[in-house]
């Protein structure tokens, strides 16, 4: 029987282990996950977008994609 390779980590161990760094960075509102037609995902909320908060941000981590969508800011209840 052939090796399988190392085991893909679950979408959510990723996410709990970037959501401080990702919220660290200023304009970061909220860390979520999503999943379309091409798979699951980690999903950035900002205030706003600029070039400089996108610089900050990766277009992937440790396999899944990231989309940014621009919230504006969030209230607490």
């Amino acid at each position: 029987m052939a090796k399988s390779g190392p085991q893909k980590r679950s979408l959510a161990q990723v996410r709990a282990e970037y959501d401080q760094k990702l919220m660290s960075i200023d304009g970061v509102v909220g860390v979520g996950e999503g999943e379309d037609d091409r798979g699951p995902f980690i999903k950035v909320y900002v205030a706003r977008k600029t070039s400089s908060l996108m610089r900050q941000i990766p277009s992937q981590i440790n396999g899944y994609g990231v989309d940014v969508e621009v919230t504006g800011e969030f209230d607490a209840l």
